[in-house]
């Protein structure tokens, strides 16, 4: 019930109807007494309680006539009692949009047989640390993203059982991001960046020199092929004499740069 109280509140600034729709009379699982009290009381002219109901069938209809979709409402059948049993009472309702708030299981079964310890809800559990820095949470711990394994880091709503949001769940990315380059630091790992930067920028140079060399020029019996086919009209010109294959292994830059110097025309 807390979802559907949640996204009621939030849909009734942006439409002018809301209908929440409830398999049960009551809403008894509500944590929110606050939040369920305002959808009761003070949304009562916006939004529309519907109980104990449970949706039966979307109703859609064909918008502009070349088969694209569009809902237009929902087919309510009643549920008389908590186990599931459905009278004989339907309801139609209209809408234009439907979000389903019934909850949700993160995606953590492939956890469950590893050290990644779990919280009875299937989140998974975060530790909380010593703060190194001004930033932590009112108790003194640094809130983290690192989970029961060392070296292991959460993020989003597998480990959050309250906002539940994109904007958070990307906060919590750029967080597990810092904590595992922090301790990837500690580690050590990384000692030889110097090193390898040098490397790289020794490939660099190289590459760079081999570009400023001047393309070897047409050798004379190429030129002298060409100069004999420019005295010969097109369509006779003996095309296939100057059809080679190169000598060289085309995977490598020195034979492109020869090949595409020596032919007129190359062909990969």
């Amino acid at each position: 019930g807390d979802a559907a109280i949640d996204a009621t509140i939030i849909l009734s600034k942006f439409a002018n109807e809301v209908v929440l729709i409830h398999r049960k009379v009551d809403f008894p699982s509500a944590s929110d007494k606050r939040a369920l009290n305002i959808v009761q009381k003070d949304l009562k002219n916006v939004v529309e309680i519907v109980t104990p109901y449970v949706v039966q069938e979307w109703r859609v209809e064909d918008k502009d006539g070349n088969g694209g979709m569009k809902l237009v409402g929902a087919r309510l059948k009643e549920q008389t009692s908590n186990n599931g049993f459905q009278g004989e009472n339907t309801k139609d309702v209209e809408c234009e949009g439907a979000f389903v708030m019934i909850g949700a299981e993160p995606n953590t079964d492939f956890l469950r047989n590893s050290n990644v310890e779990l919280t009875s809800d299937g989140l998974v559990k975060l530790l909380q640390q010593s703060p190194s820095s001004s930033s932590s949470s009112g108790d003194g711990m640094a809130i983290t993203t690192q989970t029961s394994v060392s070296g292991i880091f959460a993020a989003g709503e597998v480990a959050d059982s309250y906002y539940k949001q994109v904007a958070t769940a990307v906060g919590d990315g750029a967080r597990a991001a810092i904590d595992a380059e922090r301790y990837i630091r500690k580690l050590g790992i990384g000692s030889e960046e110097k090193e390898t930067v040098n490397v790289i920028e020794g490939r660099r140079e190289k590459e760079n020199n081999d570009l400023k060399k001047p393309l070897p020029i047409l050798d004379n019996e190429v030129q002298q092929k060409l100069k004999n086919q420019n005295n010969v009209p097109p369509k006779e010109a003996n095309i296939e004499s100057l059809l080679q294959e190169p000598q060289c292994s085309l995977t490598t830059k020195e034979c492109i740069q020869e090949t595409v110097a020596k032919y007129p025309v190359v062909v990969f």
